[in-house]
C-alpha cells in the first residue's frame, strides 16, 4: 500500500487529472490496478478498468471498484470504450504493462490532448506509437518512475478521509508461497494476495 498507493497519485498528479475525466486502467485485476481504481474515484475520476477474458470482469464486477470494465481480448474493445466514454475518448490512460497491443488500444482510446502514463513495462516495454496521431491531437505519454513526497501525503489523506484501503485477494501461510507465486503467474489474482508468518 505504501508503494502502489502513491504511486497512483503521482500518475493522476501527473497527468493533470480531474474530476470526471474518464480513466482507462490496464491490469485493473491487479494489485496495482485495483489501487489505482480506488485512489481515481475518490479524486472524482470515471473508471474503466481492462482485463483478459470475461471470467476477470465478472469477477471484478462484484467489487465495485470500476464504473465500467471491458475485456481487452474482445475484438470490438475500441468501440466499446467509445460507447463508455459517449463518444469523446479516454482523458487518461494508465498503462503498468508495456504490452503492445495494450499500448496500441491505449493510443487507439485517447481523445485529443489525452495523457497516458506509464509506470511499467512488464510485458516487454518496447511499443509502436503513431507520432502523427501523437502532435495532430495534442496527447501527452508521461513516464512515471515513483512518487513524490507529495503524492505520499496526498495518498495517506485519502487513506484517511475517503477510506481508500488496497483490495485483498487471499491470504495465505509462509507454507504456501509457492501456491502465491503461482496464482500470480496464472494472473488468477485480484488485488493483492498477503502472505502471513505464522
Amino acid at each position: 500500500m505504501n508503494v502502489i498507493g502513491p504511486l497512483a497519485v503521482e500518475q493522476l498528479l501527473a497527468v493533470d487529472a480531474r474530476p470526471d475525466e474518464y480513466v482507462v486502467v490496464h491490469g485493473a485485476g491487479s494489485a496495482t490496478g485495483t489501487m489505482t481504481a480506488r485512489v481515481a474515484r475518490s479524486m472524482g475520476l470515471r473508471t474503466i478498468g481492462t482485463v483478459r477474458g470475461d471470467r476477470k470482469v465478472a469477477r471484478l464486477s462484484e467489487l465495485d471498484l470500476f464504473d465500467e470494465l471491458v475485456d481487452s481480448t474482445d475484438p470490438d474493445v475500441l468501440q466499446r470504450l467509445q460507447e463508455i466514454t459517449k463518444g469523446h475518448g479516454a482523458d487518461i490512460v494508465i498503462d503498468n504493462i508495456g504490452d503492445e497491443e495494450l499500448f496500441g488500444l491505449s493510443t487507439a482510446a485517447l481523445c485529443a490532448a489525452g495523457r497516458i502514463a506509464c509506470s511499467g513495462a512488464k510485458f516487454g516495454g518496447e511499443v509502436r506509437l503513431n507520432l502523427r496521431q501523437l502532435y495532430s491531437q495534442g496527447q501527452r505519454i508521461i513516464g512515471v518512475r515513483g512518487s513524490t513526497q507529495e503524492a505520499k501525503d496526498r495518498f495517506w489523506k485519502l487513506v484517511e478521509e475517503k477510506g481508500v484501503r488496497p483490495v485483498i485477494d487471499e491470504i495465505h501461510p509462509l507454507s504456501n508461497v509457492a501456491d502465491v507465486h503461482r496464482r500470480i503467474e496464472a494472473g488468477l489474482n485480484i488485488g493483492r494476495p498477503v502472505v502471513t508468518i505464522d
